[in-house]
C-alpha cells in the first residue's frame, strides 16, 4: 500500500472515530463521577493493577516470563517518563538511525511490548532491535511484581510525585472528558492503595531497594530534562553500546 492509500485510511477512521465518539460521550456523561476511582482492577500480591487494560490472563503471563540478556526493561510509576525513556533506549540501540515510520518499525506499541498490558504488540511478536538484539519491554510494575533475572538490564525513572500527580490529572481528563473526578477525588485515589500499579511511594520504594544492583539504572525525570545528553550518554554507558559523538548527539536529538 503506498503511502497516499495509507494517509486515506487514517483520515477515513479518523472520521469514523468521530462519527461514533458523540453517542459513547453522550452515554458516558451519564456515568456517576463516583464510580470512575472504583472501576475494576486485578490483584497481585496486594497490589492494583487497572482490568480496563491489563487483562488478567496477560497480568499472569508478565508475571511467569523468565527475562533473557537481551532484554532492556523500561520501568516507572504510570506518567513519569515511560514513553520518552523507551524513545531513548531505541535510539541508544539503533545507534541513533531508529525508524519509526511506516517503512520502518512503525509505532513504538508495535516495537516494544508493554508487558502487563494488551496495548501494544505481545512479547511473543515484538521485534529485535539493534546490532545487539534487544527487547525493549515498558512495564508499570513496581519492583516486588516485575520478572526479574541478573542478565536482563532494568532502568527506572522516577518522578517528583506532585509533578507525576499533575501529569495523571491531565491524562485522566484528557481521556474521561466531563465524566473525570474532580481533583480532590484524584488526589485521594493518587494517595490510597487503589493508585493504578501501588502507590508512589511504594513504587519508588521498591525500586530504590533495587538501584545497587549492576543490572539497574535508576534516573531521575527532572534530571533528563535538565541534562538530556548527559542521560542518554548514561543509557549508553549502561547498555554497553559505545556510541560515538555524532550518534549520541542523534539520540538527543530525536529523543527531545
Amino acid at each position: 500500500m503506498c503511502s497516499s492509500d495509507l494517509l486515506a485510511e487514517r483520515r477515513a477512521l479518523k472520521s469514523e472515530v468521530a462519527r461514533r465518539s458523540r453517542t459513547t460521550v453522550a452515554l458516558l456523561q451519564a456515568v456517576p463521577r463516583w464510580l470512575i476511582p472504583g472501576m475494576p482492577t486485578h490483584v497481585r500480591k496486594g497490589v492494583r493493577l487497572p482490568a480496563m487494560i491489563c487483562p488478567s490472563k496477560r497480568i499472569d503471563e508478565a508475571l511467569r516470563y523468565q527475562p533473557d540478556a537481551g532484554d532492556v526493561f523500561v520501568a516507572t510509576q504510570m506518567k513519569c517518563g515511560t514513553t520518552w525513556m523507551q524513545q531513548i533506549v531505541y535510539e541508544a540501540v539503533c545507534r541513533g538511525a531508529g525508524n519509526l515510520a511506516d517503512d520502518g518499525h512503525r509505532h513504538m506499541y508495535a516495537t516494544s511490548p508493554w508487558i502487563e498490558s494488551r496495548a501494544s504488540v505481545s512479547l511473543a511478536d515484538a521485534p529485535l532491535v539493534g546490532e545487539k538484539p534487544t527487547r525493549i519491554i515498558k512495564t508499570h510494575l513496581p519492583a516486588a511484581l516485575c520478572p526479574y533475572d541478573p542478565a536482563a538490564r532494568y532502568i527506572y525513572v522516577l518522578r517528583h510525585p506532585v509533578s507525576c500527580f499533575a501529569s495523571c490529572v491531565d491524562f485522566i481528563r484528557s481521556g474521561l472528558g466531563p465524566i473525570a473526578p474532580n481533583r480532590e477525588g484524584l488526589l485521594d485515589w493518587f494517595c490510597s492503595g487503589d493508585m493504578g500499579w501501588g502507590p508512589w511511594p511504594d513504587h519508588a520504594e521498591g525500586w530504590w531497594q533495587w538501584r545497587e544492583r549492576e543490572n539497574v539504572l535508576f534516573l531521575h525525570y527532572e534530571e533528563m530534562r535538565k541534562d538530556l545528553d548527559a542521560s542518554v550518554r548514561q543509557v549508553s554507558d549502561f547498555l554497553s553500546l559505545d556510541l560515538d559523538e555524532s550518534e549520541l548527539g542523534r539520540v538527543s536529538e530525536k529523543s527531545s
